[in-house]
């Protein structure tokens, strides 16, 4: 009896733990689906970025996840490894959408994230394209 009590309650929390899974998947947010494309060496993406941290190099994992934690992330850029370390820039934009924010920088790397604005779908009178990645879906502003 016990062991069959035991087994119910681990069911019991493995149902609970997918239907949470399930819910921060098709929740009103979506579930993000980044795919990171390769880095631009020796670019940065300036004036659009959101969050600064320090990382332990190469770092260009733990700067993609946090990318994929802060929801307003669209691209980022990883600074110049020195003494073991180097910074993660995550951006609210990317090239696509300001493309005069891409600039020379020694050193440096910018990484875009693929989205529904690469292929510049907006109209000349609404030029600015905003990616959703949660539902792959883009608005023009």
């Amino acid at each position: 009896m016990r062991k069959k009590k035991r087994t119910t309650f681990v069911t019991l929390v493995l149902v609970l733990v997918v239907i949470a899974i399930l819910s921060c998947c098709n929740g009103k947010d979506g579930c993000r689906d980044l795919e990171y494309l390769q880095c631009i060496e020796n670019k940065t993406f300036t004036g659009h970025v959101i969050k600064t941290t320090n990382l332990i190099a190469p770092g260009l994992e733990e700067c993609q996840m946090r990318c994929f934690a802060v929801h307003d992330c669209v691209s980022y850029n990883l600074g110049p490894i020195n003494d073991h370390r180097r910074t993660c820039e995550l951006s609210s934009s990317d090239h696509w959408t300001f493309h005069d924010a891409l600039k020379d920088m020694k050193g440096h790397e910018y990484c875009p994230i693929k989205n529904p604005c690469s292929s510049k779908p907006c109209p000349p009178a609404k030029p600015l394209c905003y990616p959703d990645f949660a539902w792959d879906k883009h608005t023009c502003r």
